[in-house]
């Protein structure tokens, strides 16, 4: 008996996840999360837009006037992104939560971070959720699909599309998918990427003086750069936690490190 009960809690739970993120290229991200109103929401939706970005997905603002046609025509062509905090008294924890038109989950991914700091700890537990989310491969999702017996009605009574319009149409859809494509390439190009070791790291500003320089296959931060007394130097806060000096040099950023030795050494991370 238990083990029936729990395989029908198993296939439940298979049919409320029956879609998958992958399955969508457009995700809604807020200017602001429900439960992070405050203190710049920690910039957790910028983090959110450019990690789901890295994973092929086109992101889309609250404006909906600069939403594509497909999306207006079709609103189930879009999951909603959101970011619930779920904290305990000695854990910053959050829930990464997707969810489709109905306003069904898609998926919802619990998190964790070891950092006490509320700004440091939902920023780590944020990218780590975000590793869990598969990268885009998007399929045909259609707004209502209508009963068999009525799709060959429906041909019949549908009106037919003159030649002329349906030049335009694809004309249309052609010129909507070169913006999409535009704009994510001028996203792209607006962020300030860096090498270093044959690693691609990719900086992202925090606001109140403060980055990050984050690579998409990490779940915490390479480095936290929070601005001193003096002009283009930071204090830096290093992925083991470990603290040290950090500059700005010919537009390129150095950090002081030590070596085995003990001795002080520059890594510079290059500009591309």
């Amino acid at each position: 008996m238990k083990r029936m009960t729990a395989a029908l809690l198993l296939i439940s739970f298979m049919g409320v996840f029956a879609q998958n993120v992958s399955d969508y290229q457009y995700i809604h991200v807020p200017k602001k999360f429900d439960d992070f109103k405050t203190n710049n929401a920690y910039n957790l939706n910028k983090i959110l837009t450019l990690k789901l970005q890295d994973k092929n997905y086109t992101v889309l603002s609250d404006d909906r006037e600069n939403w594509p046609a497909e999306v207006l025509a079709n609103p189930c062509s879009l999951l909603n992104g959101e970011v619930e905090n779920d904290s305990s008294f000695l854990r910053n924890k959050l829930i990464l939560k997707f969810t489709d038109c109905n306003d069904k989950a898609v998926a919802e991914i619990k998190s964790t971070s070891m950092y006490k700091e509320y700004d440091k700890g939902f920023q780590d537990a944020l990218v780590t959720a975000i590793l869990k989310v598969p990268v885009s491969s998007p399929k045909a999702l259609d707004a209502s699909i209508p009963p068999a017996g009525q799709v060959s009605e429906l041909q019949k009574t549908a009106p037919k599309t003159d030649e002329k319009t349906e030049t335009a149409i694809a004309s249309s859809k052609n010129e909507e998918k070169s913006v999409v494509k535009t704009s994510n390439q001028a996203a792209a190009s607006q962020a300030e990427v860096y090498s270093y070791n044959g690693q691609t790291l990719q900086r992202i500003n925090l606001g109140n003086d403060q980055f990050i320089l984050t690579s998409s296959g990490s779940s915490v931060p390479f480095a936290t750069f929070r601005a001193s007394t003096q002009k283009d130097t930071y204090r830096v806060t290093l992925q083991n936690g470990s603290m040290t000096l950090g500059y700005l040099e010919n537009g390129n950023l150095v950090i002081e490190n030590q070596d085995a030795a003990g001795n002080l050494k520059k890594e510079v991370f290059v500009r591309k």
